[in-house]
C-alpha cells in the first residue's frame, strides 16, 4: 500500500512548494553546529556560545509575526522568496564575522532573515490547495520538512569534519536553491485579495478564539521540545545510555512520521479540528508523562511512539485551524502568530526543563511536563469546532 496515496489529489503547485521546502531544510546545517562552530572554530567560551545560540532563538519571536505581516501586505510568495535569498546571503557572510559583537550582529541578521519563511511558507501552502485538502496540504509540508531535517544535520556533520566553512557555504546554496524552484509556482488568481487595513494587533486582540489556541500551543510546545533538549540529557545522564541511543530515537520519530502521518490523516480526514488537537495533545501527554516509568531504551522507545503519534494528529490540525480562523486577507498574520507559539514554547521549554530537571530529578520534570500537556488539552477542548456562524470573522 502506497504510504502517500492520500496526496494524490493536490495542485502541481503543493508539490512545487514541498520540493523546494525540502531542499531548504536539507540544508539546515549551521544552525545544529552554531554552538561548536563559535567555540573550536573561533574560540568562544561555552557560556558566551550559548549566549548566542539563545539570541538567535529570541530573534524568532520578531521573524515570525513580521514574516505573517509582510505576507498579507506584498504576497506570501514574494516574502518567501525575498527571505531565502536574504537567508542564503547572511549564512554566507557569517563567516566573516570574528569578534563577539560581530558575532551577534550577524547572529540576529541570520536569525531574522533564516526564520522568517515560515510564516510564508505556510500562508502559501494554505492558499494554493483547496479546501477539501488543506490539511493534507500541511501534511505533505511536514513530510517535506522531515524529509529534509533528516539529511540535513548528518550531512552538515560530515562537511563539518572536514572544514565548517562548507556548512554556510552549502546552507547558503540550498536556500538559493528554494527559492528558484519557488520561481516555478504558480499562484491561483483567485488567491489575490485586497490589502488589510488597520491594527494587527488590534485583529488578535478581538479574536477569542485564537488567543486560546495560541495559549494551548505555547503550552503544547513547551511540552514537545523537551524531546531535543531535556529528553536527551535524561537519557544520557539519568539511565546512562548513550547519545546514540538518543539519536535513534529521534530517528524512529521521523520515520513513524513519513511513513505513517499521510496515511493517518487520510483515515481522520473526517474529524474536526478541534478532536484532532485534543486527541493528539492527550497522546503527546501520554508519551512525555510516561517517560517518568521509562527506564531503558526500549520503554522510551514506546513511550517516543507514543507522543509521535500525537504529533502527526495534532501538529496538521494546528495549521488548518489557524487557517480556518483567518480572515482571507489576514491568513499572514494568523500564521505567524501560529510560528510565535512555537517560538515561545522552543524559548521557554529547554530551559523550564532543564530547572525541573535538576532540582527535583525525572519524576517531577516528567509529571510537570504531563501537567502542562493536560492544560493544553483543556485549552483546546475549549476551541469550538468551527467559528459560529453569528459570530462574524475579525476584520
Amino acid at each position: 500500500m502506497n504510504p502517500w496515496r492520500g496526496l494524490a489529489g493536490l495542485p502541481r503547485a503543493s508539490f512545487l512548494i514541498a520540493l523546494a521546502t525540502f531542499i531548504n531544510r536539507a540544508g539546515v546545517m549551521v544552525r545544529p553546529f552554531l554552538v561548536l562552530y563559535l567555540v573550536q572554530r573561533l574560540g568562544f567560551e561555552e557560556a558566551r556560545a550559548g549566549w548566542v545560540l539563545s539570541l538567535y532563538g529570541a530573534t524568532t519571536l520578531v521573524a515570525a509575526p513580521l514574516s505573517g505581516w509582510l505576507s498579507d501586505r506584498f504576497g506570501p510568495r514574494r516574502v518567501l522568496r525575498t527571505s531565502l535569498v536574504a537567508a542564503a546571503l547572511a549564512v554566507a557572510c557569517y563567516p566573516l564575522a570574528r569578534s563577539f559583537t560581530a558575532v551577534v550582529a550577524a547572529t540576529v541578521l541570520f536569525s531574522l532573515c533564516n526564520e522568517m519563511p515560515r510564516p510564508a511558507l505556510m500562508t502559501l501552502v494554505a492558499e494554493v490547495a483547496p479546501d477539501p485538502l488543506r490539511k493534507q496540504a500541511f501534511v505533505l509540508s511536514r513530510l517535506a520538512i522531515n524529509f529534509g531535517l533528516s539529511i540535513g544535520p548528518a550531512l552538515g556533520g560530515f562537511l563539518a569534519e572536514i572544514d565548517f566553512l562548507w556548512i554556510f557555504w552549502v546552507d547558503a546554496a540550498a536556500s538559493l536553491i528554494a527559492a528558484l524552484v519557488l520561481l516555478r509556482t504558480p499562484l491561483p488568481a483567485a488567491v489575490r485579495h485586497e490589502r488589510p487595513h488597520g491594527s494587527a494587533l488590534r485583529v488578535l486582540a478581538r479574536d477569542g478564539a485564537l488567543l486560546c489556541f495560541f495559549a494551548a500551543t505555547v503550552l503544547n510546545a513547551v511540552m514537545f521540545f523537551q524531546h531535543d533538549s531535556t529528553m536527551a540529557y535524561y537519557m544520557t545522564h539519568h539511565l546512562g545510555l548513550r547519545k546514540f541511543d538518543y539519536g535513534l530515537t529521534i530517528t524512529v520519530n521521523t520515520l513513524l512520521i513519513v511513513l505513517i502521518e499521510v496515511e493517518l490523516n487520510t483515515r481522520l480526514s473526517h474529524w474536526s479540528h478541534r478532536k484532532s488537537l485534543v486527541v493528539g495533545s492527550l497522546l503527546t501527554t501520554a508519551g512525555f508523562g510516561s517517560m517518568a516509568f521509562a527506564h531503558t531504551w526500549w520503554t522510551i522507545v514506546g513511550a517516543v511512539v507514543i507522543w509521535t503519534f500525537g504529533e502527526m494528529i495534532a501538529m496538521p490540525a494546528m495549521s488548518a485551524l489557524i487557517n480556518d480562523l483567518a480572515p482571507a486577507n489576514r491568513r499572514g498574520l494568523y500564521m505567524g502568530t501560529l510560528t510565535l507559539a512555537f517560538g515561545a514554547g522552543l524559548t521557554i521549554g529547554p530551559k523550564f526543563g532543564m530547572t525541573l530537571l535538576d532540582r527535583g530529578g525525572p519524576h517531577l520534570l516528567w509529571s510537570v511536563v504531563a501537567a502542562v500537556g493536560l492544560l493544553s488539552t483543556l485549552l483546546y477542548r475549549l476551541l469550538p469546532a468551527r467559528r459560529p456562524a453569528e459570530l462574524p470573522a475579525p476584520q
